[in-house]
């Protein structure tokens, strides 16, 4: 669920690594839209980059569908327009029709806000900023070392 407060770099990196939990797929999205519904409420997700691809959806700058239960949703905390770092397992992830998928929001899910540019500038979001750097570096680099 939603990490909120001070998170340590190293476990930022074993969540996306986590094979126990099989962590499949590591996005950056923006939330577009949000739909609440009895029981579950449907955030609509921008895929803004992939950084470790899951194995079935391919959605870079796709609009993506993701499901969190309607009591999860203060604790989710998620806001228009704000963009997070979102990592999630295959079994979360469904297949609708040829080329859309949806993603739950279940209990491996991490969902971390990713702070604008301007922000990382700012002394409280410099160790998530230089956290997500150095996630990004290590999968550009050499990705899940098994």
């Amino acid at each position: 669920m939603q990490k909120k407060g001070k998170i340590d770099n190293k476990n930022r990196k074993q969540k996306a690594c986590d094979t126990e939990a099989k962590i499949n797929y590591v996005y950056r999205v923006t939330m577009e839209s949000y739909e609440e519904q009895k029981s579950h409420d449907i955030y609509m997700m921008r895929i803004n980059q992939v950084i470790k691809e899951g194995e079935s959806d391919k959605p870079t700058n796709e609009l993506r569908a993701f499901l969190g239960y309607s009591h999860c949703r203060e604790a989710l905390g998620l806001k228009l327009n704000k963009s997070y770092l979102i990592m999630g397992t295959e079994k979360d992830t469904h297949k609708i029709n040829q080329n859309q998928y949806e993603y739950m929001l279940g209990e491996q899910t991490w969902i971390e806000y990713w702070p604008t540019d301007l922000e990382c500038q700012d002394p409280k979001y410099w160790s998530t900023c230089e956290g997500i750097d150095d996630l990004l570096y290590t999968f550009s680099t050499t990705g899940c070392k098994q």
